[in-house]
């Protein structure tokens, strides 16, 4: 028999591999507690813990999300243990990613990270795609950690608008 641990990193492979994209940490984590597959929240993070720590996954910060993407090795794994997750479970993963596609791409196509520079200043960097195709980039720098944490956060919920304004000035 499995163990729960293991249902809980194969459903995660599972669900960025068929995204083919980015998810959210907190996506895979309320789709396992929402569903019943768990009611311990500290297992499915123990689960996403060991899949980074093994690289089969890879995790990047925007804001206050955490998105994580299936690396080429995960792709193999999944493969070799894809039929040791119930056929049910794949099913709900599937249903799952259709019915909620359009948020689950929005939240993958919005990046919004900032890093320290070696003068001082905080450098953000603020992306928005649509389809894979690259729609903008900027790049800021503001004068300390607590306003790069505030223009990301706004990026993330007010990136439509701005990008809008932006092609209306511009044009």
């Amino acid at each position: 028999m499995t163990s729960p641990i293991t249902v809980y990193k194969l459903i995660t492979l599972y669900m960025l591999d068929r995204t083919g994209d980015a998810l959210a940490r907190t996506t895979i984590t309320d789709f396992l507690l929402d569903r019943g597959l768990t009611n311990n929240y500290l297992s499915s993070q123990q689960a996403i813990s060991e899949l980074l720590e093994s690289g089969l996954i890879t995790s990047e910060t925007m804001g206050s999300r955490t998105m994580l993407r299936i690396t080429g090795e995960g792709q193999e794994t999944l493969r070799f243990f894809e039929h040791d997750l119930n056929a049910d479970i794949r099913k709900e993963c599937t249903d799952f990613l259709r019915k909620n596609g359009m948020a689950i791409r929005d939240e993958a196509d919005v990046g919004a990270r900032y890093y320290r520079m070696a003068a001082g200043d905080v450098e953000v960097d603020l992306s928005a795609r649509e389809r894979g195709r690259q729609l903008v980039n900027i790049r800021l720098s503001v004068p300390d950690e607590q306003i790069a944490k505030t223009v990301v956060q706004h990026w993330l919920e007010k990136n439509q608008d701005v990008y809008q304004q932006l092609v209306a000035q511009l044009l």
